[in-house]
């Protein structure tokens, strides 16, 4: 069903795969293709071959645009995607060692995610982070096709090249190309590269990305990742709670702290709460990827840090905490706890691996706390 939709369609279709940041992208470009034309998109997390077939199965033969997510975490998962979706532009946001545990290294994850470029529709375009460690070997492979190739990054070559992301009290500011200070309200620095991905798609489109700048100015991040929830009390002091609990990858664990590093110049007054879980997936070298993140944490020197599993209770002991460190071994235990750490003025980040159950914090505070969606708020 979702090979005779897929051929019958004659728009345009955009796939979307990487190791981080292909939900947010994927959300971001078919939130602002609406606009030019009726789109068709993945729903929620439908990223593997079932969730893919059903996506396309569903594929209205009179729409402009379809836009799908490409995930795995085996090698032939993407090829037999890609072989379906038949993308005219392929994107990979980056590459890095999440779900390293399948695979014998990062190189093979990025030769996985080559794979989407098998299924190319002509006349197609591919689109990748120029930043990213594995751009060359990404772009030996692209060229093996006959599809346009679009950077975007920091790099000179970057077709959609970014001057500046600037972390601001009020969302980000932006500069790249042409463009001087574009002001995203609602979205970090992590999110301003997904924001760009997009971009880059619309050049590939030959739209006019003004259009899609500015839904982008206004667009609130998805639940999960990255979005700012106000947890307001009786004494009419709030506390910010950054909701990242959705995933995480080593490379999304960082960049999430440094973000939530940048954030504290805007809270100052406020306490600094870590709550961290193990990241899932890693295989031989989960130990070392933990402690990988000691130093940012230290850079960071967080008031209250707390761990959800085994590998994130040693951070503490590279860190030398004490009376501000707590570890718990389940989410349960941690949440009959959290009415006695949660207080007014506290800047909290969540974040960690859907499978620890991190993101049942989140939802406990939406029941049981007075909150706000406030998404400019760090």
């Amino acid at each position: 069903m979702a090979q005779f939709a897929r051929k019958r369609f004659k728009g345009k279709t955009i796939a979307i795969t990487g190791s981080a940041g292909k939900t947010s992208t994927r959300y971001i470009t078919s939130t602002i293709l609406k606009k030019y034309g009726e789109t068709h998109y993945s729903q929620g997390n439908n990223n593997n071959l079932i969730g893919v077939c059903l996506t396309l199965s569903r594929l209205p033969a009179t729409k402009k645009y379809c836009v799908l997510e490409l995930g795995m975490n085996h090698i032939g998962e993407i090829e037999e995607l890609t072989k379906i979706a038949l993308p005219n532009i392929a994107l990979i946001t980056n590459v890095s060692n999440s779900h390293i545990a399948n695979f014998k290294s990062e190189k093979e994850i990025a030769e996985a995610k080559s794979e989407i470029f098998l299924g190319l529709k002509d006349p197609s375009s591919v689109i990748l982070n120029a930043d990213n460690k594995w751009c060359d070997l990404l772009l030996k492979k692209a060229k093996k096709t006959k599809a346009k190739i679009h950077f975007f990054g920091f790099k000179d070559n970057s077709k959609t090249k970014i001057i500046k992301i600037e972390d601001i009290k009020d969302g980000v500011t932006v500069s790249f190309n042409n463009i001087k200070n574009w002001h995203l309200k609602y979205l970090n620095s992590i999110q301003a590269i997904n924001a760009l991905a997009a971009i880059s798609i619309l050049n590939e489109l030959k739209l006019d990305i003004s259009v899609g700048m500015k839904i982008i100015s206004e667009m609130k991040p998805l639940s999960g990742r990255g979005e700012i929830i106000t947890i307001n009390f009786e004494c009419k002091n709030k506390s910010f709670l950054i909701d990242d609990s959705y995933n995480a990858s080593p490379a999304g664990m960082e960049a999430a702290l440094l973000s939530f590093y940048k954030s504290k110049s805007s809270l100052q007054d406020y306490e600094t709460v870590i709550i961290i879980s193990d990241m899932l997936e890693l295989g031989k070298d989960t130990q070392k990827l933990h402690t990988n993140l000691i130093p940012i944490i230290k850079k960071i020197n967080p008031d209250i840090l707390i761990t959800l599993g085994s590998e994130t209770s040693k951070i503490a002991i590279g860190l030398n905490l004490n009376k501000k460190f707590m570890s718990y071994v389940n989410i349960e235990q941690l949440l009959k706890d959290l009415p006695k750490i949660l207080k007014p003025k506290q800047n909290i980040l969540v974040k960690g691996s859907n499978g620890t159950g991190l993101w049942k914090l989140v939802n406990f505070v939406k029941n049981e706390y007075n909150y706000q969606e406030n998404n400019n708020a760090a």
